[in-house]
């Protein structure tokens, strides 16, 4: 198993996951604000490692649809905003953050699930995840969904936490019932 988390660190898959997930977990942090954007981070790079091709529709279709609304794009406008309608064309395929967080949990046994978030639905759990690093990162409008305490940002950090831990072990060969025994011996 050793020699299998050597192998995923030094991935170019794995490494920046478990880079991020141990720089946090080996820091002294101030701000569970912090935490949560590098978890977040964390769980986002995890998903796309684990889901290369995953997009709203598969990635050949996407390509000849992009070039179609490409030809669209009036003559007339600036080369400025052009060219930021073809960046964003770029990410338009792209999994939102919510849904790559809810599909993390898809690769967890159900009581990895329960253990992890309880009642709570992965949906609900990444919508309010989703919400709350859009807003600190990009000062986009604080709604309903964005934490507001100090527990609830301890509380849904544990549980991010938890859930990467579970998935790479899973994912450099232990057992489910070793990754599930680490996880509920050492929850948060």
């Amino acid at each position: 198993m050793v020699a299998n988390f050597a192998d995923a660190y030094f991935s170019n898959e794995l490494g920046p996951v478990i880079s991020l997930l141990t720089t946090q977990q080996s820091s002294d942090y101030s701000f569970v604000e912090d935490e949560l954007i590098t978890l977040t981070q964390a769980a986002e790079k995890l998903h796309r490692s684990l889901s290369k091709n995953a997009g709203l529709i598969p990635q050949q279709e996407y390509k000849e649809m992009r070039k179609t609304i490409e030809k669209c794009i009036p003559s007339a406008i600036s080369e400025e905003l052009r060219k930021r309608i073809q960046d964003g064309l770029s990410y338009a395929n792209e999994l939102t953050l919510r849904s790559r967080l809810a599909a993390l949990f898809e690769d967890c046994s159900l009581r990895a699930r329960t253990l992890i978030l309880g009642e709570l639905a992965p949906v609900e759990f990444a919508k309010r995840l989703g919400s709350t690093r859009n807003y600190l990162t990009h000062y986009s409008r604080k709604d309903e969904q964005v934490l507001s305490s100090i527990d609830e940002f301890v509380w849904y950090n544990a549980r991010l936490r938890t859930l990467l831990r579970y998935l790479l072990l899973k994912q450099i060969g232990t057992p489910e019932d070793l990754a599930f025994e680490a996880i509920n011996t050492n929850f948060g």
